[in-house]
């Protein structure tokens, strides 16, 4: 499930991947520091928060058997997107998910 991860947080910008680390460290998933740099403590942190949201959010998964599904997975938690359901109430502002 990881094998793509690395690549797509590389693709992200260096304040991107501060942001998702910033996500992931807001949601529980991540203790190391806001650096941008990828290492097993945020591969385990995306991990458990691609299973958290699945768990978490009737209906939904968050696929990462490819590089366009793990792109998209760390867009969105870099933009922000996943935030109601890593840390928040499980809803979306304005129904805009």
């Amino acid at each position: 499930r990881a094998a793509f991860l690395p690549d797509a947080f590389a693709a992200l910008g260096d304040e991107d991947r501060r942001t998702a680390q910033e996500e992931l460290r807001t949601g529980g998933f991540y203790e190391g520091p806001l650096d941008g740099v990828y290492d097993p403590t945020v591969e385990a942190g995306l991990l458990e928060a691609a299973d958290f949201i699945a768990e978490n959010w009737e209906g939904h998964e968050i696929p990462l058997s490819s590089p366009p599904e793990a792109a998209a997975y760390l867009r969105d938690l870099a933009g922000r997107r996943l935030s109601a359901w890593l840390y928040g109430e499980g809803e979306c502002e304005g129904g805009d998910c």
